[in-house]
């Protein structure tokens, strides 16, 4: 008899359904990623504008009030030179000449800033029409983000629709032959199990069975270990489990390595608020 393979069965049909809205699911979030890293690269540029206009305006003021100190101090000097033109010296006059170009090269000076502020204002206003325009999309596509969730809901329930209709069509009993003695209390149960120990190999198979009328979901954990460790605290571990997704059962198959003797398979699982909702123990027969 040859060494069984690791297989889990998924019942189902049409799963190019869930890949096809998962596929959509990551390319409306990139986009909206992309959106707001825009969003807040155009914020930051604003920021860094209003921040040199603010020092522009300061530079502006100080030029301002310089440039009125040289005109007053220049009408003083052409009132005194009005007044008595005879009594400059050459040293006053060029004095009042370098007076009066410094007084022009400071009001060319203030043009200039006035142009830049305006520069920098059409910039200001021009970002942050492009934010609220970047906004505008970002609302847009996060409710078309909310649109599609609630299509790919829709889908995942006709999914399930047509796995049942092909079920049924086939013959195939849609889920295993109860356990009579099981709780109607619990979510999950462990059904069919099957293990068989050969050369220190456990080869096991069992159905993850549903015992609700609605869909469960979650991770289940399969554990060899020794009997002192069965009422041990599990911690929720998704490295270590498997995600199911199940309306009526789920078959799973794996194998492990057993090298003591008087070893249990413990079978756990977690919905998706990390709950456990199932702990079972089984005991290994020897071989």
């Amino acid at each position: 008899m040859s060494d069984l393979e690791t297989t889990i069965y998924v019942v189902g049909a049409k799963r190019r359904w869930a890949l096809r809205g998962r596929v959509l699911r990551r390319v409306i979030t990139f986009i909206v990623i992309v959106l707001l890293s825009l969003a807040l690269t155009i914020t930051y540029q604003v920021y860094s504008h209003r921040k040199e206009v603010a020092t522009l305006q300061e530079q502006f003021e100080q030029e301002s009030l310089k440039s009125a100190k040289l005109q007053a101090l220049l009408v003083d000097r052409n009132t005194q030179e009005a007044l008595a033109p005879e009594t400059q010296s050459p040293e006053e006059k060029t004095l009042t000449d370098q007076q009066a170009e410094l007084i022009e090269r400071q009001k060319r000076q203030l043009q200039e800033l006035r142009d830049s502020l305006r520069q920098r204002e059409l910039v200001v206003q021009q970002l942050e029409i492009e934010k609220r325009s970047s906004q505008g999309q970002i609302d847009d596509l996060q409710e078309q983000l909310r649109e599609t969730e609630t299509a790919l809901r829709q889908v995942e329930a006709e999914v399930e629709d047509l796995r049942d209709q092909n079920l049924a069509q086939s013959g195939v009993s849609p889920e295993p032959e109860r356990n009579s003695t099981a709780s109607p209390d619990k979510l999950l149960l462990v059904e069919a199990l099957k293990m068989n120990l050969r050369d220190s190999v456990l080869s096991l198979r069992f159905n993850l069975t549903n015992n609700t009328g609605e869909i469960q979901q979650g991770r289940v954990g399969v554990l060899v270990v020794p009997q002192d460790q069965l009422t041990n605290e599990l911690e929720y571990n998704p490295a270590r489990s498997i995600p199911f997704r199940i309306r009526r059962f789920r078959v799973i198959s794996k194998e492990y390595q057993v090298n003591e003797p008087n070893q249990y398979v413990r079978i756990v699982a977690w919905n998706d608020d990390q709950k456990m909702v199932m702990d079972e123990n089984f005991p290994i027969a020897a071989e």
